[in-house]
Order: structure tokens, then C-alpha cells, then sequence
């Protein structure tokens, strides 16, 4: 996240093409892919719990797994920016990779109600969480002129999870049944994480200040423009992830709509939000 080591007026590796902040942002984009991937679609995972192994519980209660997933990969990112600014990002993305695909292993054997509130809520989500932050980052000590650019490319591995996720889902559930399914899942995100920790690499020591600072901090909140902009984010963030999680749930209990309609909801709604994450950069 700091690069203040750098001069203001320093071009980046990434702003004069150098190969070596490609395969970083390469690696940022296969982090992206199974973890914020896997949030944008969860919906569908969602749908079907209800519809098999969770038959007794309401969508309410469904949804809090999913909830308490998304909400900790997202809001432990307070915590894992100041980490990331203090270590780097070699031991995160580690520690993170092991934890999240051992989290989609275990989801593919859970049949209770805890046992998906464990692994997908309590483990991936901080999981995600180290993952994500650490993977747009990154990106920062790479590209400052085409930031933008970059950090947009970055966020379309979220897209891709976002697609291939409930396609995966569609074909496979009928075919192999629920746990073959999501390990399949987890071994394309074993695969992603793999080279994912290969690439993403620091270009920034850690300075003095970020060793030395606070692992969370309400004095930011004390600036208007950094609240307001985090409103705004929380804002954006509610509407992009409720109706992720909702639309396939909505879709599966109307009968206007064929059973299929949620999988193929989700693969739409995150392969044209490509264009909104490249163009705005």
C-alpha cells in the first residue's frame, strides 16, 4: 500500500512497460480469481444449500454464511493493509493461500449448518481477506501513472472467478454430485494460488513507519474526505454483493424462471462488469 520510499516524480516499472510488473499484476489477477471470485458468485452456492443440505433452514439463515464470509473478506482488509505495509506481501499470501483452499476442501464435506458457517465464514472469509487486500496492494508499488489501469485488469480475475464459478457449478452439480463439484473448484483455486504466490512480489522495503504503525486506526475517520469516501464504497459494496447473493435465491423460487436461471445470472452479471472494472481505470 506505502510507497513512500519512491520519489513523486519516479516512473514506476509498470508505466515504462517493464516485464516485471506485468507478471506481478498477472499474479494480482490469479490471487483476485478464486477470492473475490467465489464472493461474487456465492450466490449460487447459496441457492443450492437451501435446496439440498440446509432444506430446513430459511434464506435468512442461509444467508448469514454467505454474509459473514463476504463481510469478513472485506472488512478484515483494515487490518491486513497495515500488515501488508509492515511485512510484505510474501507471508500473507501464503498463510492466506493455505487457509482459503483449505476451506474450499473442507466446504465440499460439510452437510451441517455449523460446518458451512466454519469453513466458508470463519476461515475463507479471513482467508479472502488477506488474499484480496494483498493481491490490489501490491499493485500500487508497481504502476503509479496507469494505477488505474492496472488495478482494473487486476479486478477482472474477480469477473472471471465470478463466471466460471456457477458455470463449474451448473454442469458439474448434476454430474458428479456437491463435493466433487466444489473440489473441482478448489483445485482451479489451488492451481491460481499457486502461481499467484510465485508472481505477487514487493518492490518497497518496509519503512520505519509502517513497522511502527498501528494495526488499525479511528484517527482516519477524523478526515471528511476519507469518510465520505468510505461511505460511499460501503454504499457501492451493499448493492454489488446483495443482489449477488440474492438474485439466484429470487430466481430459484419463482416459477417464472427455469432452475438453471441463477447460475447463468451470476456468469452474466460478473463477465459484462469486465467493462466496469478496465474502462473507469
Amino acid at each position: 500500500m506505502e510507497d513512500t520510499e519512491s520519489d513523486a516524480s519516479e516512473i514506476y516499472p509498470g508505466d515504462r512497460g517493464d516485464p516485471a510488473a506485468w507478471l506481478v499484476l498477472l499474479g494480482s489477477f490469479l490471487a483476485l480469481f478464486p477470492s473475490f471470485g467465489l464472493m461474487v458468485s456465492i450466490g449460487t452456492l447459496q441457492e443450492y444449500w437451501q435446496s439440498n443440505q440446509l432444506t430446513g433452514y430459511s434464506s435468512r439463515d442461509v444467508g448469514w454464511i454467505s454474509g459473514i464470509f463476504v463481510y469478513l473478506a472485506l472488512g478484515l482488509g483494515l487490518c491486513f493493509g497495515p500488515i501488508f505495509d509492515r511485512y510484505g506481501p510474501r507471508t500473507i499470501m501464503v498463510v492466506g493461500s493455505i487457509a482459503y483452499t483449505v476451506s474450499i476442501f473442507l466446504l465440499a464435506e460439510c452437510s451441517q449448518y455449523y460446518q458451512f458457517m466454519l469453513c466458508l465464514g470463519l476461515l475463507a472469509g479471513p482467508a479472502a481477506a488477506a488474499l484480496t487486500t494483498t493481491a490490489l496492494a501490491v499493485v500500487s508499488h508497481w504502476f503509479k501513472r496507469r494505477r488505474g489501469l492496472a488495478s482494473g485488469i487486476a479486478m477482472v480475475g474477480n469477473s472471471f472467478g465470478g463466471v466460471l464459478v456457477p458455470l463449474v457449478l451448473r454442469h458439474a452439480l448434476p454430474k458428479y454430485g456437491y463435493a466433487w463439484s466444489v473440489r473441482i473448484i478448489a483445485f482451479v483455486f489451488l492451481a491460481c494460488l499457486l502461481v499467484a504466490n510465485m508472481l505477487v512480489r514487493s518492490r518497497f522495503s518496509p519503512s520505519a513507519e509502517a513497522k511502527n504503525a498501528k494495526l488499525f486506526s479511528l484517527e482516519l475517520f477524523g478526515q471528511g474526505s476519507f469518510t465520505f469516501l468510505t461511505i460511499s464504497v460501503f454504499g457501492i459494496e451493499i448493492v454489488l454483493f446483495g443482489a449477488l447473493g440474492i438474485l439466484p435465491t429470487y430466481a430459484s423460487l419463482s416459477p417464472d424462471y427455469p432452475a438453471a436461471t441463477g447460475f447463468y445470472l451470476i456468469a452474466v452479471l460478473n463477465a459484462t462488469s469486465c467493462f466496469g472494472r478496465i474502462l473507469p481505470g
